[in-house]
């Protein structure tokens, strides 16, 4: 129908099948607002005019220096022991290795179970695997330290991420946002493998051991303060202003 088409977060990769998918929509595009350098290179390497290629950062972060729910509000929400480390998990399936999804969920929280660390578990998106992580995850509710939660709203969720000691799991929430928050994050698997991270980020296979050693070796790190490769000042602004400026003609499709 012709109606011009501005692409957010495009030219990233993740090792997964959203990357084909991300770059279709790429080449369908007509204005490319990546999050980050390396995204924009990869979107001009494709072909892209690179006038029409502006690095913004990633939207998602301007949410994370607004006022959220306070500490307390969220230690009192989700009854967690303020005496206590706690951690986030969030783990998806990977489309590659959906056999493995029961099982790999499994593998995280039997680790949790045996450390005895209490922890906010979401469920996983709607990928094919998701059902069998389900299934898996409910078997852990007889386990006062776990909670379980098929969703949670986004400013409970930033407020937890403010919160939390780790987190866990394989969502890129882990990647992108949880620098800003000086929070470490243990990222487990494949599904992330080709993004760009923070020094925050430890990676570790599958598997009780692997993940035991990560988690443990991330509880060691104190706050700190890291340096986030998608945060651009003011993305809100940028992105509007590149709107903004467009002029709609015919000239502005591919």
């Amino acid at each position: 129908m012709g109606i011009p088409v501005a692409h957010i977060h495009g030219g990233e990769v993740s090792s997964t099948v959203d990357d084909s998918v991300r770059n279709a929509i790429t080449k369908l595009a007509d204005f490319h607002l990546p999050a980050t350098k390396k995204s924009a290179a990869r979107i001009i390497k494709m072909g892209e005019e690179k006038s029409r290629v502006i690095v913004v950062g990633a939207p998602g972060l301007e949410e994370n220096f607004r006022a959220r729910l306070s500490k307390k509000e969220i230690i009192k929400k989700y009854g967690i022991d303020s005496k206590k480390p706690f951690l986030i998990i969030v783990q998806h399936p990977v489309s590659e290795e959906i056999k493995e999804a029961g099982w790999q969920m499994e593998q995280t929280l039997e680790t949790i179970r045996a450390l005895g660390v209490q922890a906010i578990v979401i469920y996983p998106n709607v990928d094919a695997g998701g059902r069998e992580m389900i299934k898996i995850i409910e078997k852990y509710r007889k386990f006062p330290f776990i909670k379980i939660y098929k969703n949670i709203p986004r400013d409970d969720f930033l407020g937890l991420m403010k919160t939390a000691k780790i987190i866990i799991g394989n969502s890129s929430s882990g990647i992108i946002e949880s620098s800003s928050m000086g929070l470490p994050a243990v990222n487990i698997g494949t599904r992330q493998k080709g993004r760009e991270r923070g020094s925050n980020v430890i990676d570790t296979g599958y598997g009780k051991k692997n993940i035991a050693m990560a988690i443990k070796q991330a509880m060691k790190i104190k706050n700190k303060k890291y340096n986030n490769t998608y945060f651009v000042k003011g993305t809100d602004k940028k992105i509007a202003d590149v709107l903004k400026k467009i002029k709609i003609d015919k000239k502005i499709s591919h």
